[in-house]
């Protein structure tokens, strides 16, 4: 029997899952037209770490919705989505700071082939390989002031300005709630497949990020009662369904 079949512990997951049947046939969610027009927008984290592989057009073009957005009061950034942020964004630096280093390391050939001296083709490669060493040398002395720069950034890098500037509060939404009421409920999911965040079971941190951001958006749907839109990239099965790659 494969694990996706092992009968749950609970058999009764269904009773807990919908506890008013009659819902089931009453719910109608708006269209996501609808809900765009006045509703909350919510930002996961791989959203935000979006603009660190953006240029600077792009990067302009997501502070200009970010703003409009906060000064609609219609943005919110979950608290676990903003510590995730913590932790990535330093893992998109380091990948940035490796990929330019990587490219750093780049020189030509130089090797002598007496046997041809006196060709034509022989003495103009050479010649043209002479001028590419030095640009390599210039190109290799930017990539070096680049590195530098990297290596400056203090939470002062472009996009974590940006960030800075447009995400106080009551833009970050972190609320409390009972570490072992969560921690339990958190086992039950995984042990049951409820969605989202068993996918994550497996992870350095059992899968608890995406539980706390799932029941931070809950709890801002109950707080200010208003359609809710969460953008984000995952595309796990316990975030959405999937078939056929779609």
């Amino acid at each position: 029997m494969s694990d996706d079949k092992k009968p749950f512990s609970d058999p009764l997951v269904r009773e807990k899952l919908f506890p008013d049947p009659a819902s089931v046939f009453g719910f109608a969610p708006v269209s996501l037209e609808e809900a765009l027009k006045d509703g909350i927008v919510a930002i996961d984290t791989n959203v935000l770490l979006i603009p660190y592989g953006t240029g600077k057009a792009s990067l302009k073009q997501i502070r200009d919705t970010y703003d409009r957005l906060v000064k609609k009061k219609r943005l919110r950034i979950p608290g676990q989505v903003a510590r995730e942020f913590a932790d990535h964004r330093a893992e998109k630096l380091k990948e940035l700071f490796q990929q330019l280093t990587r490219r750093r390391n780049v020189n030509i050939s130089q090797d002598k082939y007496p046997l041809l001296e006196g060709i034509e083709s022989y003495s103009g490669m050479e010649k043209l390989e002479e001028e590419i060493s030095s640009k390599l040398v210039e190109r290799g002395r930017l990539i070096g002031q680049l590195l530098k720069t990297i290596e400056d950034w203090h939470w002062d890098d472009p996009v974590s300005e940006i960030y800075r500037e447009l995400f106080q509060s009551p833009v970050v939404v972190d609320p409390k709630f009972d570490r072992d009421e969560l921690l339990c409920d958190l086992k039950y999911r995984q042990e049951h497949r409820i969605p989202p965040g068993y996918k994550d079971a497996n992870n350095e941190y059992s899968g608890v990020g995406d539980l706390l951001i799932w029941r931070t958006l809950l709890n801002i749907g109950e707080q200010e009662s208003r359609h809710l839109i969460f953008v984000s990239g995952d595309e796990k099965a316990d975030w959405r369904y999937k078939s056929e790659g779609h």
